[in-house]
């Protein structure tokens, strides 16, 4: 079966900050899940709306309710530096498809790299759960939908009512 390429790719990415913290209460008896946040932005190119630059934080930390469950308490900021080429998608399909794929794919690769680091640490490796994205990234573009357009510079990139954001 041939599978057609996305009109997505990811050019680079990058981690930002990363930290994680030995949880001294866990119990591996007691092993459970903690609390996992993920917050993403969109920046668009000033000058060329085809390449984009996401940014996703992760954190994942113990459930106050259950502070025994997780082994570290986790905060990475990672950036993907996407390309979008042309395509029959729609403006809004290109958006969707950036923060959800791009989504996806940048926290597969902040997962394994939590993995590796964690690796070091005296409860050995912690891989995070495999995440839902979708109703934190339907609640964004519900959120964006009823925000006016804004600008907002970094490194030549621009955040407008185009691109969805934190």
């Amino acid at each position: 079966m041939h599978a057609p390429s996305s009109p997505l790719q990811l050019d680079q990415y990058t981690i930002e900050a990363f930290s994680f913290k030995t949880n001294a209460e866990f119990d591996e008896a007691k092993k459970g899940e903690g609390i996992l946040s993920v917050f993403p932005e969109l920046l668009v190119h000033k000058t060329d709306e085809r390449k984009v630059l996401l940014r996703l934080r992760v954190r994942y930390r113990p459930d106050p309710s259950n502070p025994d469950s997780v082994p570290y308490d986790v905060d990475v900021s990672g950036e993907g530096f996407f390309s979008l080429a042309e395509s029959e998608l729609s403006p809004e399909e290109e958006r969707h498809l950036l923060l959800f794929n791009g989504s996806a794919i940048l926290y597969g690769l902040l997962r394994a790299q939590i993995a590796q680091a964690t690796a070091l640490g005296p409860h050995g490796p912690m891989l995070l759960p495999v995440a839902n994205l979708v109703p934190a990234l339907k609640r964004k573009l519900k959120h964006q939908a009823k925000t006016a357009l804004e600008t907002k510079h970094a490194s030549g990139l621009v955040a407008d009512s185009g691109a969805t954001r934190c």
